[in-house]
């Protein structure tokens, strides 16, 4: 991941970035305030580029968990 892609990225999501990237997917920001996470095959997960309570960061990565990131592997 270079630099510069990492300034969309909030901090609770860096990791999974990092993970998502490793595996082929494509993590772009939208523009209008959010992220989208496209995988190699499957359905593309939007997630807040500013996420506020630490619920909406746990169900954004069971949401990318369930698109197929798996931190784990």
């Amino acid at each position: 991941m270079s630099r510069r892609s990492r300034h969309f990225i909030p901090r609770p999501y860096r990791a999974l970035a990092r993970i998502a990237e490793k595996r082929n997917w494509t993590i772009t920001p939208t523009g209008s305030g959010h992220i989208r996470w496209r995988p190699p095959v499957g359905e593309i997960v939007i997630t807040s580029a500013t996420p506020g309570a630490k619920a909406s960061v746990i169900k954004d990565r069971a949401r990318l968990r369930k698109a197929g990131l798996e931190e784990n592997t």
